[in-house]
């Protein structure tokens, strides 16, 4: 089961990262995600652009915590990994609940708007962080053969979250409202 947790440390790690660097890297980069933020309604004015740099810290913060070894190190990662996906979870169920479509700036640049589906993987991840706690807390020996494969499968997995929408958007319609990226809304 250590396999499965280490793995899940990899995926959550890989999309904190992603996440966290997408919103600084670029010189138009973090003022886009403090516009997004500002889009959603979600926080007075005033507190939003320390709101950005809080979650862009502890994004990173997430993610170098759960590449450090150790259970303890572990469940701090997957408890704030938990706690950031469930506050995006309410932020986000907030701004549509309002009718408010932002762009997601959840991995830097996108003109897809904020929808049920970014909820969904909200969702989903929180489901893998339980996974994660579930499997570190069960103990046992690692082989280091099998760590790689795990890590690698986490890596992969979470480039695969990461690019969802980007992959969501090829089955949308070519003209329409609904798919902003080929209409250009």
């Amino acid at each position: 089961m250590q396999y499965v947790a280490i793995g899940v440390r990899c995926l959550i790690g890989v999309v904190f990262l992603a996440s966290s660097v997408s919103k600084v890297i670029g010189r138009d980069a973090f003022g886009a995600f403090v516009a997004s933020l500002q889009g959603m309604k979600i926080l007075p004015s005033i507190f939003v652009r320390l709101a950005a740099y809080l979650v862009i810290g502890a994004e990173f913060s997430t993610c170098v915590t759960l590449a450090i070894p150790g259970q303890l190190f572990a469940m701090i990662g997957f408890a704030a990994a938990a706690i950031l996906f469930t506050l995006f979870i309410a932020g986000i169920s907030l701004s549509l609940r309002r009718g408010i479509h932002a762009p997601c700036r959840c991995f830097g640049a996108s003109v897809i708007p904020l929808g049920s589906r970014h909820i969904v993987r909200n969702v989903g991840l929180v489901a893998v962080v339980v996974v994660g706690v579930l499997t570190a807390l069960s103990g046992g020996s690692v082989d280091v053969s099998g760590a790689v494969v795990a890590m690698f499968a986490g890596l992969l997995l979470g480039g695969m979250a990461i690019i969802i929408d980007d992959v969501l958007g090829l089955f949308l319609p070519i003209n329409g409202p609904s798919n902003p990226v080929r209409t250009g809304r």
